[in-house]
């Protein structure tokens, strides 16, 4: 799960369940995504872009509590005034701890930490030349007709305008999905809210993926709630998961 908004994950949150759902390591797992936005507003920029991105995404969870992971990615993005660009994303790092664990009507708590390191060019104006730090806590119900979860924290902008200076904004985050047949129903809405350098970046996404042995793939439509947000979106991906690891009892 990605918690940074911005840069080709269009101020959405990765699918929790997507590939390889959190509690059920130990887990390899790789995934490429692809897709695009319109009409999304940058953090720290006041003029509404168009991007695409294709992502290869790793997790490693060595046992059920926690997991880690890294998303590399490469953008395109386009201005009103006909300006184009190309070039890689910014690195990005994760990692999601269970602190406690789910049982009958309680649910499970998690902690999760994501670091965008700066990677992608400002000069192009794919990237903010800045680390942003996120965090956010997740309370999560699972059951055989499904899961629930929802989540509330804090990310730190680095603000490339300003030496030294940074933006503090609060996330939010609620997902569900539901299993039909071979395949399952997601849905998602959240993002960042307001703060005082950036307005509120927050939508809503309905998805569907298919399971196949180890094999997953799906695709999500995406819409913005507020006017930073991305007016529409659209992501398609495709992974694959495996034991790795020691089983930890």
């Amino acid at each position: 799960m990605g918690l940074i908004p911005g840069d080709g994950q269009a101020a959405d949150v990765l699918w929790p369940d997507a590939i390889a759902p959190l509690g059920t390591g130990p887990y390899c797992a790789f995934c490429l995504d692809l897709g695009g936005m319109s009409g999304w507003v940058a953090p720290f920029e006041a003029v509404e872009e168009d991007r695409a991105f294709v992502g290869v995404n790793a997790r490693y969870a060595p046992a059920e509590a926690v997991e880690v992971r890294i998303r590399l990615e490469g953008l395109a993005a386009s201005w009103p005034d006909g300006a184009r660009s190309f070039g890689p994303g910014d690195l990005r790092l994760g990692t999601s701890a269970r602190i406690l664990p789910g049982s009958g009507p309680r649910p499970a708590l998690w902690l999760d930490w994501e670091v965008k390191l700066p990677n992608a060019s400002t000069e192009l104006g794919l990237g903010t030349d800045e680390t942003d730090v996120a965090a956010m806590a997740l309370a999560r119900w699972a059951g055989p007709e499904g899961t629930i979860t929802a989540g509330a924290g804090l990310v730190i902008l680095g603000d490339p305008l300003r030496y030294s200076a940074q933006d503090d904004a609060a996330l939010a985050l609620l997902t569900a999905s539901r299993p039909l047949g071979p395949t399952r129903v997601l849905a998602r809405a959240g993002g960042r809210l307001p703060s005082p350098r950036n307005p509120a970046d927050l939508s809503v996404g309905l998805g569907v993926e298919a399971a196949r042995a180890s094999m997953r793939a799906g695709v999500e439509l995406s819409a913005g709630l507020t006017p930073a947000a991305a007016d529409v979106g659209a992501r398609l991906w495709i992974g694959a998961r495996s034991p790795c690891g020691a089983q930890v009892p």
